[in-house]
């Protein structure tokens, strides 16, 4: 490995370079870093055994010697060497960049658009030039075999950086010998490129999610290292990102990874004061993530003590107190008390005109949602009224096939099956499916909801062999995307078997 990443170093028998694999200890990711950094252009030692000597000579910190074990000391050698020499030509930065870039998750494409110089300027402060300074730190890192630097659409993007665990690892272990106020400057750094690489992206816009899925293991990672000791404003910053990445998984239907973060940002909301906001936002966001799974009734007490707190904190008129009664409500009307609901969005609705106004997206959920709960309760005329209204004008201020509004065509298709006109909602919902396919994918929750209510209006049309079939498929999708013990899973499974029952029955 040392001769072929080091062609040009001289050593025709091969003899220094197997003394200096044994000084390596044979560690493979030790052998690379040694002979990308004698390959580049940035070496100072021109054979493998003087690389050999310098290594010996390097007195690594008494810290890193009680941190570290053997394997990961050769290693922080290997590449303090390179670091040395980047630093003496002119790339000291390289070093920072290194540590900040070991807040993020090891082995996993970082987005080129999670690395910005202006979030990095404190630490390129003695740079003219910090776009420069930021492509000339990468390059090095990159040549010395620190990093891996995409240069193709790969998994991450062109330009995505890629750290090796064991790199990261020890990275990690050196930020946390570092003075206090060096590490949080590091550590704010992490926090703040995360913010710059959320910016401009909208937690509901389809479009949008494959950038935040890039951006969600970083976060993670970010919030399970730095958490117990950021400073509380910054961790509230992080924390403000990691709720708007748990919004966009839940609206791209990853459920389990939205469940995750949630529950890795109450776990770090602890570091705050529960009064803080993005503290309030963790716990909104994990009971969020709970309606998805199907624990309602857990959700609803979640809601109800965080409603009380926003009230007490931030006022009954601040968006985010109107947001979680929002969230109380759908949660009602999900345990089927359609009335109670009811008249909790008529009460949202007059403070959702008077506060966001009209054509804000929540007013528009909140009409779209009580539209809902009036045609669940029977009234199918007034219902149907009310939800072409807001389709209206959801298609004017969202687009036709925003979720939002095919979330109310798909509520509209159902009023109208529900009053009994089956053949017309069963053609409302078959262009309902073709858009949430094409906009949110097959395997989206919503898209699985659309054929469910396909196989159960070719049931009630007498159709029941389709039906069967459509419900068979369907719970094969919704077991391998949903889990097995899932509602809509169960709901499904009853709704085969009722089929099958009253099949059986007729042909009896």
């Amino acid at each position: 490995m040392l001769r072929d990443l080091a062609p040009g170093v001289t050593d025709p028998a091969g003899s220094e370079a197997r003394r200096l694999s044994r000084r390596l200890g044979g560690l493979p990711l030790a052998l690379h870093l040694a002979g990308a950094y004698l390959g580049s252009s940035f070496a100072w030692w021109a054979s493998f055994a003087a690389y050999h000597d310098a290594l010996d000579s390097v007195e690594l910190p008494a810290a890193l010697d009680d941190l570290e074990g053997p394997g990961d000391a050769t290693l922080q050698r290997t590449w303090d060497l390179s670091l040395d020499t980047l630093a003496a030509q002119g790339r000291p930065q390289a070093r920072q960049l290194l540590l900040v870039l070991s807040c993020f998750a090891p082995a996993t494409p970082i987005p080129a658009r999670l690395l910005q110089p202006q979030p990095l300027a404190g630490l390129l402060a003695g740079h003219a030039d910090p776009p420069r300074a930021l492509r000339e730190g990468l390059q090095g890192l990159s040549n010395t075999g620190l990093i891996e630097v995409s240069g193709s659409y790969g998994p991450g993007g062109l330009n995505a950086v890629t750290m090796h665990p064991v790199v990261a690892d020890v990275n990690r272990r050196r930020l946390a010998t570092l003075a206090e106020t060096d590490r949080a400057a590091i550590q704010s750094t992490a926090a703040a490129l995360l913010e710059a690489g959320a910016a401009g992206l909208e937690a509901a816009r389809p479009a949008d999610w494959p950038a935040w899925r890039l951006l969600v293991p970083h976060v993670n990672a970010a919030i399970d290292l730095l958490a117990a000791d950021l400073d509380p404003a910054v961790l509230a910053r992080l924390l403000t990102v990691s709720a708007a990445c748990t919004e966009a998984l839940l609206g791209g239907g990853r459920r389990a990874a939205a469940e995750k973060l949630a529950q890795a940002s109450v776990v770090a909301a602890a570091y705050l004061s529960r009064d803080d906001p993005a503290a309030m936002t963790a716990r909104g966001q994990l009971a969020l993530t709970l309606v998805r799974r199907g624990s309602i009734g857990e959700a609803e007490m979640l809601y109800g003590d965080l409603l009380a707190d926003r009230r007490q904190v931030q006022g009954d008129d601040h968006p985010d107190t109107l947001a979680t009664r929002h969230d109380l409500a759908a949660a009602i009307g999900l345990q089927g008390r359609f009335g109670e609901a009811e008249q909790l969005y008529r009460a949202l609705l007059a403070d959702d005109y008077r506060l966001l106004g009209p054509d804000h997206r929540h007013t528009l959920a909140a009409r779209h949602n009580l539209a809902r709960m009036i045609g669940r309760q029977g009234r199918y005329a007034e219902a149907d009224k009310l939800c072409r209204e807001v389709l209206a004008d959801q298609r004017r201020v969202l687009g036709d096939t925003h979720p939002d509004t095919l979330a109310t065509r798909h509520s509209l298709a159902r009023i109208t099956g529900m009053a009994g006109r089956y053949a017309e909602a069963e053609q409302m919902y078959r262009r309902v499916l073709d858009e949430r396919r094409r906009v949110l994918g097959d395997d989206h929750p919503d898209t699985l909801a659309s054929r469910a209510v396909l196989a159960s209006l070719a049931a009630r049309q007498g159709r029941h062999g389709e039906a069967e079939e459509l419900y068979r498929q369907l719970l094969a999708d919704r077991t391998r995307v949903l889990g097995a013990g899932h509602p809509d899973t169960d709901a499904t499974r009853n709704e085969l078997a009722q089929l099958a029952a009253r099949r059986t029955g007729i042909d009896g």
